[in-house]
């Protein structure tokens, strides 16, 4: 049998298919992999904004009660003052 033009292209041509499909698949798999990275960041980045607007809201209610325990406390150490010079001036 005689080896012709058209049997030589046919190899080439399955040859290129192949680095073809090998060359999409990896293509592929990179491509899969850098959106699953990039969904995992934004992900991440996503958590880590509502821990740090979850940590400010905290921080600011923390803030908000201590103040009025100060102003509660000012307005007991007040009546304590007011009771005792009642009573020392009731001698």
């Amino acid at each position: 049998m005689k080896w012709k033009i058209a049997n030589t292209l046919f190899v080439v041509s399955i040859f290129l298919f192949i680095v073809g499909a090998v060359f999409n698949y990896y293509q592929s798999k990179n491509s899969i992999e850098s959106s699953l990275e990039k969904a995992r960041r934004i992900k991440k980045e996503k958590a880590e904004e509502k821990r740090r607007a979850k940590e400010e809201q905290e921080q600011e209610m923390y803030e908000e009660v201590m103040e009025v325990d100060e102003m509660h406390t000012n307005d007991i150490d007040n009546e304590i003052e007011t009771i005792i010079n009642n009573n020392n001036n009731g001698k």
